[in-house]
């Protein structure tokens, strides 16, 4: 019988592949997690310091990254200071009081003497910022419509009972100078400019054309158009006596009105000054620009204040108070200009104030995004606190006083 002998031959297998290594020196990709275990990516935590900052004669309010406000200095009517709450937009009036809008949509004011409502009774809209005018403000709302309240009476709207021009909205932005007429403009979401106030002073012929930002002076008024030119108009109580009308040739990023000088900030990054350079003894040097290359720039009263390349911070004019006499260091482009102080954040998101004794101590805070509490009335929220829907905003600048 024939034998069968079977041979069962055993053939090496491959390797298994190894796992890709754990750790930063992976190359592979991972597979998606589903989302509803997917761990978010870190987000890198925002510099501390301010969100906001603004000033009027000698208060100055500060809004914290955690939403907190904090103000200090002020005529006696304001040191009472803001309701708590969290707040996303401020702007401190000229000559007294400041008006808050909470992230919840409710807009606050204080130091203010009278409000045109009862509280609980203002109105229902979502507003990104207000214009605070002598006797009354005016809110620009999420649509782009502008309403106004007077504190002596009840609301309007900016044509109706001013002179200027059309109200024609959708508006994107306010500017407002509350001496001496109380004048009002408005930029348009197609970069035509419409301006109201109580009486004609130049300010209302607003030249016709495209704009990409406006600015105040006490009688005339300043614009850069779409090419990058500046063209100013007004002044009917002045007329061009400083030559505050007179603006210079060649393309610019910005204009800053004072009272009555004008500067503004070329593409290249150079200031060119123009208007009245002296407004008494104490008041000199307001047009005398110094040389170099500057991020920003804003305009007080009677003087100028500029963020350099380096971040040094260069003011000129008015200097009685040391309100020009910005300390060392860098700085971020966040300037508030008081009448005779002035406040900028550091790089480092601490807040420096300098000139009027009485308009510059800073709230103590280790940390600037930490809260700090600030004492208010228990009347403070009864008598001007007006519920409206969620808005945002940033911060206008604070307006200047008469000559």
């Amino acid at each position: 019988a024939a034998i069968v002998v079977a041979v069962v031959l055993t053939l090496p297998r491959d390797p298994a592949p190894e796992p890709p290594p754990l750790g930063p020196t992976a190359t592979t990709t991972a597979t998606p997690m589903p989302s509803s275990i997917a761990t978010a990516t870190p987000v890198a935590p925002q510099p501390p310091g301010p969100i906001a900052l603004s000033a009027g004669q000698a208060q100055t309010c500060a809004i914290h990254q955690s939403g907190e406000l904090s103000c200090w200095g002020g005529l006696a009517n304001e040191r009472r200071g803001p309701p708590p709450g969290e707040y996303r937009w401020v702007g401190v009036a000229e000559r007294g009081g400041a008006c808050a809008i909470r992230r919840s949509g409710e807009v606050v004011c204080w130091g203010i003497r009278s409000t045109p409502w009862e509280p609980g009774e203002g109105p229902s809209v979502a507003y990104r910022s207000l214009a605070l005018l002598r006797n009354s403000f005016c809110a620009l709302s999420e649509t782009g419509d502008v309403d106004c309240w007077s504190v002596l009476g009840g609301p309007f709207e900016p044509d109706d009972g001013w002179a200027g021009g059309e109200y024609r909205p959708p508006y994107r932005s306010l500017m407002t100078r509350p001496a001496p007429a109380g004048t009002l403009c408005a930029l348009r979401e197609s970069g035509e400019v419409d301006c109201w106030a109580f009486q004609n002073n130049g300010m209302l012929d607003v030249p016709p054309g495209v704009w990409r930002s406006v600015s105040l002076g006490v009688s005339h008024a300043c614009g850069v158009r779409e090419s990058g030119e500046v063209q100013c108009w007004g002044d009917n109580l002045y007329g061009n006596e400083f030559g505050q009308m007179d603006a210079p040739s060649g393309r610019f990023r910005s204009v800053a009105a004072g009272s009555l000088h004008t500067c503004a900030l070329r593409e290249s990054g150079e200031i060119a000054c123009w208007g009245l350079n002296e407004y008494g003894p104490d008041s000199s040097g307001q047009t005398d620009a110094p040389a170099g290359t500057f991020r920003s720039m804003t305009a007080g009263p009677y003087h100028t204040c500029a963020v350099r390349e380096s971040g040094e911070i260069a003011c000129w004019g008015r200097n009685d108070q040391g309100q020009a006499d910005a300390p060392a260091g860098r700085f971020r482009p966040m300037i508030a200009m008081g009448w005779d102080h002035t406040c900028a954040v550091r790089e480092s998101g601490e807040i420096a104030c300098w000139g009027a004794a009485d308009a510059t101590p800073v709230p103590d805070r280790a940390d600037p995004s930490t809260p700090t509490p600030t004492p208010v009335l228990a009347t403070a929220v009864a008598e001007t606190a007006v519920p409206v829907d969620a808005a945002t905003a940033t911060a206008a600048p604070s307006p200047t006083p008469l000559p």
